[in-house]
């Protein structure tokens, strides 16, 4: 069956709000159509869940339009965000999970390009500055590029692990902190 695409951002929210997850789904199939919704909003449905924590949502997203919603051009949003920095910059470590346990998802955000936002940080950072260390714990498991980037700086020259100090949380700093001993070796 033939899909309408939005004509307009609101009608878009409206059925995101609605939870009409699937027509939502099956309309950003046509590259087309989610480029012009990008394009208004300057990020993804994707990218809303993500940051909203709707975990069925992005479940649907993913099963129904991953292939588009995952292809370069939309994977960033205008602040250089993936869905895993926002997922990560929330806490929800349930949805960071997900991203990571996709091998698709996981090529997808986890490519070098992808992996630091428009002021340098990465997921690390977010999940750090949050004082996360449950997503920290899953972001240093998940993946050996964040071994590398308790290191990385972002463009103020701050570290996750300055980050992880600043938000007073002790697990997060020793997950960090265990990271950096672990890398040295």
């Amino acid at each position: 069956p033939s899909v309408e695409p939005y004509k307009t951002y609101q009608e878009y929210l409206s059925d995101f709000r609605a939870k009409k997850v699937k027509s939502l789904a099956a309309t950003l199939l046509d590259s087309e159509t989610l480029k012009v919704l990008f394009e208004e909003v300057g990020e993804t449905p994707l990218h809303k869940a993500a940051r909203e924590g709707v975990y069925e949502t992005i479940e649907i997203l993913l099963e129904i339009s991953g292939s588009t919603l995952l292809k370069q051009e939309f994977v960033r949003n205008v602040d250089g965000h993936t869905p895993l920095h926002l997922a990560a910059k929330e806490g929800y470590n349930n949805i960071v999970e997900l991203f990571l346990s996709r091998k698709n998802v996981k090529n997808s955000f986890l490519n070098p390009k992808m992996l630091k936002d428009n002021d340098g940080r990465t997921a690390l950072h977010w999940s750090a500055r949050g004082g996360y260390s449950d997503v920290t714990a899953l972001l240093l498991k998940g993946s050996s590029l964040f071994l590398e980037s308790p290191y990385w700086e972002d463009d103020d020259g701050v570290t996750p692990l300055d980050l992880a100090r600043n938000s007073e949380d002790s697990q997060t700093t020793m997950l960090i902190r265990k990271a950096l001993s672990l890398k040295k070796r």
